[in-house]
């Protein structure tokens, strides 16, 4: 990313506070650098407050990048200029919550700003949780290769362009776009449209280019060019056109694919093209010491999270070393839509764990994320629509969590299909006790008569469903 302003200085004022400890330092900072922060307590909010340079000139926007460690963390931001503490409860004309496009994105457009203004940022987790964030002075830029831009729409219709580097690794396989649009965006299924096309000239809906966007998880927009295409081009200029209303967000992300993808614990999104595969490997103990015991844990389960936007892959998995062919990988599983995959600790024990390769392969083009991580608890978070794929062993017993709230007009169907042996459902309902946990069912359970607030599934067929009223 060009940033205009890259040697104005900003005097950063980083105020890791929580609502308790009040804990101050400060440190001087260029637009563009990358710090690291951590919220340490349950439900805390840790302050982040930035003073704009006597040089700012008002061309610039204002954004602040949140990443979390942990793809799975329940994470919030709030930005404002004169509230030294925003949060949840003070939403008003100047405070306002980030967005979230996959990481956490906040922004102030460059004619809210002033010289030497202060800027505060609360970043809120349920959880402790670690995360950096990058501060930038943005304008009018184009976009670099391995490097998000984050933009407001100015105009009906925003131009972008890539200039990508002369020398590429000949590792790299594709060149991936990746635009995600604000959480507003989506939660009020407000269309947005994206072409893009080799070369300077500004592509449009009119214009029959040879890349095209697909949908992707959570309204993204996902093109890929493959290094064997005639429109891969080292050294050349990309140009995309995003048609939306004026003030909405977004984040484009240009990357490189290729070879083995370290997950590094994070989302993965990706496009592949009909019998395409990409590679993948995870290294918990590359994370920090707690993730990798956790991951170590003979009580751990692996949770490997995939939802396909559109079309249909096979995901292999396969830990400790990295199999001469796709047949040789120890689990796979055909997935379209959202799916769950969980491998129970009793399937893990007699290995390392300190590396899973996987892999990724198209039956027809594809776009899809994915994510992995694990478990110690035997109860799994179920969300509506969301498919979950698991292998037990005979008397073991997997438990799955699904809250909602809804009217009570409305009933609820649970399906079960069996893939292989036979096996039985039993759905309980119960209230959630002061600690936030709700019950527990045991093999014992499944002799047990059934009552109002329980249903069991007890037919040999491969297909049934329970329906919860």
């Amino acid at each position: 990313m060009i940033i205009r302003g890259l040697f104005l200085v900003i005097l950063l004022v980083l105020s890791k506070s929580s609502v308790t400890d009040g804990e101050e330092f400060a440190i001087s900072a260029k637009s563009g650098e990358v710090y690291e922060g951590e919220n340490t307590g349950i439900g805390e909010t840790t302050y982040h407050t930035f003073k704009l340079s006597d040089e700012f000139d008002g061309s610039e926007d204002f954004t602040v990048n949140i990443i979390a460690e942990n793809t799975h963390t329940e994470m919030e931001a709030y930005i404002s200029k004169h509230n030294t503490k925003p949060k949840a409860k003070s939403i008003d004309g100047d405070t306002a919550v980030c967005d979230n496009v996959g990481h956490i994105l906040c922004i102030y457009s460059a004619e809210k700003l002033k010289k030497n203004e202060l800027i505060t940022v609360g970043i809120y987790c349920k959880n402790p949780c670690k995360y950096t964030y990058e501060v930038q002075l943005s304008g009018k830029a184009d976009a670099k290769l391995e490097k998000d831009l984050l933009f407001k729409m100015k105009r009906p219709t925003e131009i972008v362009r890539i200039q990508i580097p002369s020398i590429i690794s000949p590792e790299v396989e594709q060149l991936l776009f990746i635009l995600n649009p604000t959480s507003e965006v989506i939660s009020f299924h407000q269309p947005y449209y994206a072409y893009i096309q080799k070369g300077s000239t500004p592509p449009s809906s009119k214009m029959d280019s040879p890349i095209k966007f697909f949908e992707g998880e959570g309204g993204a927009k996902i093109a890929v060019v493959q290094r064997k295409s005639k429109n891969f081009c080292s050294g050349c200029t990309y140009t995309i056109a995003i048609e939306a209303e004026e003030g909405k967000s977004f984040n484009l992300q240009t990357t490189t694919r290729g070879g083995i993808i370290d997950l590094k614990g994070k989302k993965e999104m990706g496009m592949l093209e009909s019998n395409k595969t990409l590679f993948y490997k995870y290294e918990p103990m590359k994370l920090n010491t707690l993730d990798h015991l956790r991951e170590r844990s003979s009580e751990s389960y692996l949770l490997i999270h995939l939802h396909v936007s559109t079309g249909a892959v096979t995901i292999g998995i396969q830990p400790d070393s990295q199999p001469r062919s796709l047949e040789n990988y120890l689990w796979t599983v055909e997935a379209s839509g959202k799916e769950i995959i969980t491998i129970p600790p009793s399937e893990l024990k007699r290995f390392s764990r300190d590396v899973y390769y996987l892999y990724v392969m198209a039956h027809v083009p594809s776009t899809y994320s994915l994510s992995i991580r694990s478990s110690k608890s035997s109860i799994s978070q179920l969300s509506l629509g969301v498919k979950e794929v698991g292998a037990l062993l005979p008397g073991q017993v997997a438990n799955f969590d699904l809250h909602f709230v809804i009217p009570e007009t409305v009933d609820i169907v649970i399906e079960f299909e069996k893939l292989s042996g036979v096996s039985h459902l039993y759905v309980k309902n119960c209230k959630e006790n002061s600690k936030g946990q709700g019950c527990t069912i045991k093999a014992a359970d499944f002799d047990k008569k059934t009552d109002s607030n329980s249903w069991i599934s007890n037919s040999t067929e491969k297909v049934e469903s329970i329906t919860v009223k």
